[in-house]
C-alpha cells in the first residue's frame, strides 16, 4: 500500500518552542503509512534538524502573518505574498499528490485555503493566543473553524481562547493535544557542566534562567528588573536569558542590553542570544523562570525544564497553569506582581532541598501527563482518521 502524502506548513526555520514541536511531530510520524513534506518560509537551523530526520524541506514565500505587518503597507505585502503563496502551495500539493495539509500555526492561512480548493483535509494546529488586536483574533479564530477539518490546541487555555474568538463555533472540531516531551533528551542525567564552565559558575552560585524568543510579551525586560532585586538580596544568584528576536525586531535586543548596562548587572545577568544546547542549559540551571506578561499558550520550555528536574517560577497565566502545580512543582505568582516573583525565586535560592523536591515532582508530572508516548498515540489516531 502506498504511503499517504502529508504537507506540513510552518512559520519559521528557528529552533524555539514551536519549531522543536514540529520536529517532535515529525519524529513520531509513522513513516510506514505517511510521507511527510515540509515547507518553510526561509533557511535556518530547523532545516538542518529536518535533514537529520531524513526530510528535505522546501523553502518558499507562502505568506506568514507577523505582528510587524499589521499596518497598511505591511498588510498589503502580506495579502500579495499569501495570494502568490496559495498558488505555489496549490501547484506543489497537486504535483506531489498531497492528501492532508497540517498548518503548524495560526499565522499560516494559505494551508487552509489550498486544502479547501483541493477538497482535502486540513489540520490547524493552534500554538498562539492573539490578545491584541481583537479584530485579528476574531478573523483568525473564525478562519480556523471554517477552513479546517480538525483544530488542535496545545492547551485548554488555547482551546478556550480560540473558541471564544470565533464567530463560527464548532466545539466538536477542536481538541487539546499537549505537546509531548522527550524525557530522555530533557533529563537530569544530561550534563550541564560545559555550560556552567562557559559562564564561569562557581560553587555556591545559583543559576537561574529562561529560554525563549525575545519579544514584547515574553517578559525578558520584566525578568531583568526581577533579577536586579534578587541579586541585591542574595548575590549568589546568576541569571541567564537565552534567545534572540525575530528579524526586523533586533531593537528589542538592543533595549535589553541598554537595560542591563543601566542597572549595572554585567557579570550577573547574561544575555546569550540563540543557543541550540537547550537540554544542557536546562540541566545547568537551578531554577527556571517563565516571566511572560501575556498568557503563554503552552510553554514547551517550561515542560522541558520540569522534565530536566528543575523547579519553575511563572506568572499565573495561560497554559503553564496546566503544567505547574503551585507549591509542588514550582510557584505560580500573580501577573505583574514583581515582589511576589522575587520572593518565590529567593525561597528556592535559599532552600536546596525545596529545589530538589520540586524538581523531582515536576519531572514525575511531565512523565505522567505530558509524555511523548501519549502524544504519539493521540496524533496517530488523528492522522489515521483521515486515512482511506
Amino acid at each position: 500500500m502506498s504511503r499517504i502524502e502529508i504537507l506540513f506548513l510552518h512559520s519559521s526555520s528557528d529552533l524555539y518552542g514551536s519549531d522543536r514541536a514540529l520536529l517532535n511531530i515529525l519524529s513520531i510520524l509513522d513513516r510506514a503509512k505517511f510521507e511527510p513534506h515540509v515547507i518553510l518560509p526561509d533557511f535556518g537551523p530547523l532545516n538542518l534538524e529536518l535533514n537529520r530526520l531524513g526530510i528535505l524541506p522546501r523553502v518558499m514565500n507562502f505568506g506568514v502573518l507577523r505582528r510587524k505587518l499589521l499596518h497598511p503597507f505591511g498588510f498589503i505585502a502580506y495579502v500579495i505574498s499569501s495570494f502568490s503563496g496559495c498558488l505555489r502551495i496549490l501547484f506543489y500539493a497537486k504535483g506531489n499528490k498531497i492528501r492532508i495539509i497540517h498548518s503548524n500555526t495560526s499565522a499560516i492561512l494559505t494551508g487552509g485555503v489550498v486544502a479547501w480548493l483541493l477538497r482535502i483535509p486540513h489540520i490547524m494546529h493552534l500554538r498562539e493566543m492573539v490578545i491584541q488586536p481583537k479584530w485579528l483574533w476574531r478573523i483568525l479564530s473564525t478562519f480556523a473553524f471554517l477552513f479546517s477539518n480538525r483544530v488542535l490546541a496545545v492547551s485548554e487555555a488555547v482551546k478556550d481562547h480560540w473558541l471564544k474568538g470565533s464567530l463560527y463555533r464548532k466545539p466538536g472540531k477542536i481538541e487539546v493535544i499537549y505537546d509531548g516531551i522527550d524525557t530522555v533528551r530533557h533529563s537530569p542525567e544530561v550534563s550541564g557542566k560545559p555550560f556552567e564552565k562557559e559562564l564561569g559558575v562557581e560553587d555556591g552560585d545559583i543559576l537561574i534562567g529562561m529560554i525563549g524568543r525575545i519579544n514584547r510579551w515574553k517578559g525578558q525586560d520584566y525578568l531583568v528588573d526581577v533579577a536586579r532585586e534578587v541579586i541585591l538580596l542574595d548575590p549568589r544568584a546568576i541569571f541567564v536569558i537565552v534567545g534572540d528576536a525575530y528579524k526586523g525586531e533586533e531593537i528589542l535586543v538592543e533595549r535589553l542590553k541598554e537595560q542591563l548596562a543601566s542597572k549595572n548587572l554585567k557579570g550577573r545577568v547574561f544575555l546569550l542570544g540563540f543557543r541550540k544546547d537547550v537540554s544542557e542549559i536546562h540541566s545547568a540551571l537551578d531554577i527556571y523562570v517563565h516571566p511572560s506578561i501575556w498568557p503563554e499558550p503552552f510553554g514547551l520550555v517550561v515542560a522541558e525544564a520540569m522534565s530536566s528536574g528543575k523547579p519553575v517560577v511563572a506568572n499565573n497565566l495561560g497554559g503553564v497553569k496546566e503544567m505547574i502545580v503551585n507549591g509542588q512543582t514550582g510557584f505560580l505568582v500573580n501577573p505583574n506582581d514583581r515582589t511576589q516573583m522575587v520572593e518565590a525565586i529567593l525561597k528556592l535560592v535559599r532552600d536546596r532541598e525545596l529545589r530538589e523536591s520540586m524538581g523531582q515532582a515536576g519531572r514525575k508530572r511531565i512523565i505522567e501527563k505530558f509524555s511523548k508516548e501519549d502524544f504519539k498515540k493521540k496524533m496517530d489516531l488523528l492522522w489515521n482518521s483521515f486515512s482511506p
